[in-house]
């Protein structure tokens, strides 16, 4: 997962701890502009080959859902006080939501807990994008009734990308290559800027016939997108040679 688009949105705690899964170690007390200098000078220095930026190890499942819990809860508390206007703050709670959509995507384990905690965090995407009118609805109750319309415009201008899969033009079936799917779908994601999070979430709008049955039945058990990504292959792809 790169984090490079969400930077100026981590708090210092994220920060260091995305530095620490890679192996580079922080002073506690350096600030946060410095913090932010030394993560997009590890991933200047990745891109050029001269490191890594892959964790060295898998998360803590306990450990992130602790951390995690508190975060998510916060993010419901800002946008539950009303002010979905804020396009500043509208886009900031959009970065953060999905910078802990990323985070949560590494734990390969499952539990309820972490159920839960996705479908929060997707629930405060779709308000954010204003396509779940209902939540919307809630959570402009406590606003003057003059302002609805002035939120509403403001909601739809603020939209970070819209989640809406089918606009891709893209289908997958168990007649289509696999291997032009995922290329075509790769370079979609990169030119549309959507996050491998919120791709995973409405995967199923680019599947058709037993591929969306395949992706039914295995759901519950694909936790990333590059999980995703590698069962896909595993199961869809033919080999180009067989002995």
């Amino acid at each position: 997962m790169s984090i490079q688009k969400y930077i100026d949105s981590l708090h210092k705690d994220e920060i260091r701890y995305e530095l620490a899964i890679i192996g580079v170690s922080t002073d506690e007390n350096v600030t946060n502009d410095a913090l932010r200098k030394q993560i997009r000078q590890v991933y200047k220095l990745a891109r050029r080959g001269s490191m890594k930026c892959e964790p060295l190890q898998s998360p803590s499942i306990a450990s992130e859902l602790e951390i995690c819990t508190p975060k998510v809860e916060l993010l419901e508390s800002q946008l539950q006080a009303g002010k979905v206007d804020d396009r500043n703050l509208t886009l900031k709670l959009s970065r953060r939501a999905n910078y802990l959509m990323d985070r949560l995507a590494r734990i390969f384990e499952s539990s309820s807990h972490l159920s839960d905690l996705r479908s929060r965090l997707i629930r405060i995407l779709s308000v954010i994008d204003g396509e779940d009118s209902d939540t919307d609805s809630e959570y402009k109750e406590t606003q003057a009734q003059p302002s609805n319309q002035k939120v509403e415009s403001n909601v739809i201008y603020v939209k970070d990308k819209p989640l809406n899969l089918n606009t891709f033009n893209l289908k997958f079936d168990e007649t289509t290559c696999v291997r032009v799917f995922i290329e075509r779908l790769e370079e979609l994601k990169e030119a549309r800027n959507i996050t491998e999070a919120r791709i995973l979430s409405a995967f199923s709008d680019l599947l058709e016939n037993s591929s969306l049955c395949w992706f039914r039945s295995n759901k519950d058990n694909i936790h990333s997108y590059s999980q995703l990504l590698k069962c896909l292959r595993d199961d869809f792809d033919i080999p180009d040679f067989r002995l």
